[in-house]
């Protein structure tokens, strides 16, 4: 290995933060030694970076053909056969529509299965349903109580009646938006003296000390963003000039997502996880990011208990997929058809960032399998990292160095180097119901 630092000229090739991040060989050469752990070094690794032309990205998904309604209020007389009346929740209602029909078999508890005789839209935010109980032995009327849930599960029709009222299926859009990060780093003309030099494919490379601390702050700063965010609204800088902030992967999931709140003690923990991914028509392998403590609790539960056999690492792209699954630090485990890709994500274990939170307790199950936009037809990762891109202008990642001692050439007369940085990006979710937060 060449000296840390020199003087006179080597016959080495200046490679900045940025190409060696596109670099593979060079990227795994400096990815040990140098390293601070992120998403971004997923979402880079794996192909998930995907360029959008606009500030707002989006996508649209199928609702559930199924609903249930939540029971606002109840009418009826108490006792065998009698009818109910119920009131649905304003939060069942859609531009004045709502789910179901008359003629919609209701299970109104687990084992009081009614028929919907009669429904009244009269106002747009509290329709009401009269259900009729199929067994005339059942009070319906008691089984039916405010703040539960009401599922439908099937239809039954009169001998030459007519059609029922037809069904309309929504499609959901997800919208989300990109952030622009900047990041500067500024030594002076001895300083830009010290340099990481390394060989790789034969050759000498380098880059600067500071370059390297500056990008790993700036993909720090980026992958922070992307896990901790709150999309703004109506955030503004002290000059009044808006500020978009884009949504990280916490908030998604907290507001579309599934949290099991207790962590995980015991192998019934991850049974019931698995149960609730399976109901949300989870992904088969997923990735499971967590904090030092979860990760601890994980391991003590599943060692020796879990078959780390058989798994699929269609996750982690084309080649050597295993291999490079293991390269970023992912231990693999398999539960019954559910695969888990799980790595303790260091940043929700940074002293001065997210160890003074809850961050180190928490974990996120991320589906790795694509879903398919219902407007555009194209497949979409279940997660991924959007940048702005234009035809002649790419967000992904602007780096520039400046100074009288700028590897390409003096930009200016000050004796010093400087690293700046800055792009445009956000992240986007697909399928946020086979998400889940454990915490």
């Amino acid at each position: 290995m060449p000296p840390n630092t020199v003087t006179g000229k080597l016959n080495e090739t200046y490679v900045s933060s940025v190409d060696f991040l596109h670099d593979r060989e060079i990227y795994n050469i400096l990815y040990n030694r140098y390293h601070e752990d992120t998403l971004i070094d997923f979402f880079e690794q794996t192909g998930r970076m995907k360029s959008c032309t606009e500030t707002e990205f989006h996508h649209f998904e199928k609702d559930y053909i199924y609903q249930t309604i939540q029971i606002d209020a109840v009418a009826g007389v108490v006792g065998a056969g009698n009818d109910v009346t119920i009131t649905l929740n304003a939060a069942n209602h859609d531009n004045g529509k709502s789910f179901p029909k008359i003629t919609d078999m209701a299970l109104v508890s687990d084992k009081i299965p009614g028929y919907v005789i009669a429904k009244d839209t009269t106002n747009p935010t509290a329709h009401t349903i009269t259900i009729r109980p199929v067994d005339q032995d059942d009070d319906i009327v008691t089984a039916s109580v405010v703040g539960n849930f009401v599922s439908f599960y099937s239809n039954a029709h009169a001998e030459g009646s007519g059609q029922p009222e037809g069904l309309i299926s929504k499609p959901l859009r997800f919208t989300g938006i990109v952030q622009i990060f900047k990041n500067h780093y500024e030594v002076t003309g001895s300083e830009a003296t010290n340099k990481i030099e390394f060989q790789a494919q034969g050759k000498y490379y380098y880059m600067f000390e500071g370059e390297n601390d500056t990008f790993t702050k700036h993909k720090m700063d980026i992958a922070f963003g992307l896990i901790f965010n709150k999309q703004s609204d109506g955030l503004t800088n002290a000059a009044g000039e808006d500020i978009r902030v884009t949504k990280g992967l916490y908030h998604w999931i907290l507001e579309e997502g599934n949290v099991y709140a207790g962590g995980i003690s015991a192998l019934t923990d991850v049974d019931n996880i698995i149960k609730v991914l399976d109901q949300q028509r989870g992904s088969k392998e997923n990735l499971f990011l967590t904090g030092i403590n979860l990760d601890i609790d994980v391991d003590n539960v599943l060692i020796d208990k879990l078959v780390n056999g058989a798994i699929q690492y269609n996750t982690f792209g084309k080649g050597n997929a295993k291999q490079r699954a293991i390269d970023l630090g992912f231990n693999s485990y398999r539960k019954g058809s559910y695969s888990f890709h799980k790595k303790q994500l260091d940043m929700l274990n940074h002293q001065k960032v997210t160890a003074i939170h809850n961050f180190p307790n928490i974990g996120f199950i991320i589906p790795t399998d694509k879903g398919r936009d219902v407007k555009s037809g194209k497949q979409i990762d279940s997660i991924c990292c959007r940048y702005k891109k234009a035809p002649h202008h790419n967000r992904r990642y602007i780096h520039k160095v400046t100074g009288l001692h700028a590897p390409t050439g003096p930009t200016n007369d000050k004796d010093c180097i400087g690293f700046e940085y800055l792009c445009e990006k956000g992240l986007q979710a697909f399928g946020l119901n086979r998400f889940m937060l454990v915490e």
